[in-house]
């Protein structure tokens, strides 16, 4: 692929400088450097480009290759990053973001302005009137008061206009926006409240999500954003419908995340208390946690007594959803970040294997 314009930053240094992290820890933090959200997550063994995919907030790629580094991160199928180069819209991005930076330091420095002159002008009414009160004429009755001394108070001290605050611009009121958890397993995401929609991804038991709408048993999660069409077909759609359609909720050419209500709770469900052999690897990270951590905790203490893992491994990483290997199995990395090094769990048989 041709390289774009080139940006002094380079993944290559940025993967040095998190060298000792996991695959996962790396692209979080190259995304975020990139100025795109990472509070979903998900994985997939096999991608286009190399041998793992992390995906973030069903729209970004990271792609790690064969030796455990970033190989490119896409959107869609636009390159953000390739071989420690951004790409044209990486480069928009930064810019927008930029941009809006300079936009709310200017909606906070014209607030600061507005809010002195304010205080400005009511530290002088106070003044005046205090200026009023205290002098001899001020004891005077207002029947023996000069005319020009009666108009003087309303005249020489008239009331501010309110002055518009700023804040509502800088942190807008979002009342019908509710954060719920996931009691599901893994929580199918589609493109619109309906099975007949498409799948652009799911969540694990115990996410965090932030609830924008609710409508007919269903609940927006996220807010609209590129459904990636192309010839017609979404390209955020993994699997299901991906007609670029009203009836499919692509609107514009953009999509919006929907999730079944019955699998949201209101309040974050308590974590199941772990053996306490297990307390300080730190397997609270595992994905459905809640669900498997008898399981997770059991196959971590064979493994580290069998001398295949440490309890390092285990902090470091713990175990994470494996949908391409199959829905029952989980992995985790002992000893490195390499494809060798990696093992897989099945939660229902107990069996661990490379």
């Amino acid at each position: 692929m041709v390289r774009q314009t080139i940006v002094a930053i380079s993944l290559i240094l940025l993967s040095a400088k998190v060298g000792i992290a996991s695959p996962k820890e790396d692209c979080t933090l190259a995304v975020e450097h990139l100025g795109f959200p990472t509070s979903r997550y998900s994985f997939v063994e096999a991608g286009i480009f190399a041998k793992e995919r992390h995906v973030f907030d069903d729209v970004i790629n990271c792609y790690i290759s064969p030796d455990g580094k970033i190989h490119s991160i896409t959107r869609g199928t636009t390159v953000l990053a390739e071989d420690g180069y951004y790409g044209p819209e990486a480069l928009a991005k930064k810019r927008e973001i930029e941009e809006q930076g300079r936009a709310l330091d200017a909606a906070a420095y014209k607030a600061y302005q507005d809010a002195s002159k304010q205080i400005e002008q009511n530290t002088k009414r106070d003044l005046d009137a205090l200026r009023r009160s205290s002098s001899p004429l001020g004891n005077i009755s207002a029947s023996k008061a000069p005319a020009k001394a009666q108009a003087e108070p309303s005249a020489a001290s008239p009331e501010p206009a309110p002055v518009a605050s700023s804040e509502p611009n800088l942190q807008p009121a979002l009342a019908s926006v509710k954060e719920k958890w996931s009691t599901a397993e893994r929580l199918t995401i589609r493109t619109c409240p309906s099975t007949q929609c498409g799948v652009t991804g799911w969540i694990t038991d115990g996410s965090k999500v932030t609830v924008y709408e609710e409508k007919s048993g269903w609940s927006r999660i996220g807010e609209p954003h590129s459904a990636m069409c192309i010839n017609g077909k979404s390209g955020m759609v993994d699997s299901g419908n991906a007609a670029c359609t009203p009836a499919n909720g692509i609107v514009d050419g953009r999509l919006a995340h929907w999730v079944s209500s019955d699998y949201l709770a209101n309040e974050k469900p308590e974590a199941p208390k772990t053996a306490q052999a297990c307390d300080d690897l730190g397997l609270e990270s595992s994905d459905n946690y809640r669900r498997y951590s008898n399981q997770f905790c059991t196959a971590a203490l064979k493994m580290i007594n069998e001398g295949a893992c440490k309890s390092s491994d285990f902090r470091e990483w713990g175990w994470t959803s494996s949908p391409a290997k199959g829905q029952d199995y989980y992995f985790t990395y002992c000893g490195g970040i390499q494809l060798q090094n990696r093992w897989y769990l099945n939660i229902r048989t107990g069996a661990i294997a490379h």
